[in-house]
């Protein structure tokens, strides 16, 4: 499968009938920290529909649940362990 570029119609805003998705690559991908790079990893992974599931891993409660309110991961968690489950 050939990575998606910004110029694939999945992402051509312009496009009147949007293409069918890629099936996710991953059933949860897990991503450390979800501040600036983090959360951007997360975004460009939800917009391409990389995993069925995206946790993030942070050291603060406030900040995993913002990303999780702006559609960044589907859930969070500060301990590793948990998150893993």
């Amino acid at each position: 499968m050939t990575p998606l570029s910004p110029l694939s119609p999945l992402c051509d805003p312009l496009m009147s009938e949007p293409a069918s998705p890629p099936a996710p690559r991953f059933g949860t991908l897990v991503i450390a920290g979800v501040g600036l790079i983090g959360g951007s990893i997360a975004a460009a992974a939800r917009l391409r529909q990389l995993a069925d599931r995206i946790v993030g891993i942070g050291r603060t409660e406030s900040r995993l649940a913002g990303a999780v309110d702006a559609g960044l991961i589907d859930e969070g968690s500060t301990s590793v362990a948990a998150a893993a489950d």
